[in-house]
């Protein structure tokens, strides 16, 4: 993916995106449905997957955990990624073709935003 100039890869299989890399991947449709694949043996769970469905669901946006095509993320109006480096990291492009206006979501970025700022207000014990 990089020698392509790409900055991930997301796994197809039967036609299907089950991941990517080394996050899970969501497409948000122009209905406002916010669509990842479910949980099985075709992808790991991601540390950070359930915590953003618990955001999504209180977004107001339906969410549905089923399978999607490479063709229907590149007709949805957002897409992005999770993981517990990049936290929600929006996907503007998937095979040179532009998402969102080539330009991060409006609801990717509040979700984004929502998670950082409710992580802050978690404290942990001092490291030693």
């Amino acid at each position: 993916a990089q020698r392509e100039g790409y900055q991930d890869a997301w796994f197809v299989r039967d036609g299907l995106v089950t991941e990517a890399a080394s996050s899970n991947v969501f497409i948000v449709t122009k209905d406002k449905v916010v669509v990842t694949r479910e949980l099985s043996t075709a992808l790991l769970p991601g540390v950070l997957r359930a915590r953003i469905l618990d955001f999504i669901r209180a977004s107001g946006f339906r969410l549905e955990e089923r399978a999607f095509s490479v063709d229907e993320a590149k007709a949805a109006a957002e897409a992005f990624i999770t993981n517990s480096v990049q936290f929600v990291y929006p996907v503007v492009a998937i095979d040179g073709v532009p998402i969102s206006g080539g330009v991060p979501g409006e609801f990717t970025l509040a979700l984004r935003q929502a998670y950082i700022e409710s992580a802050l207000k978690q404290t942990s014990p001092p490291v030693n």
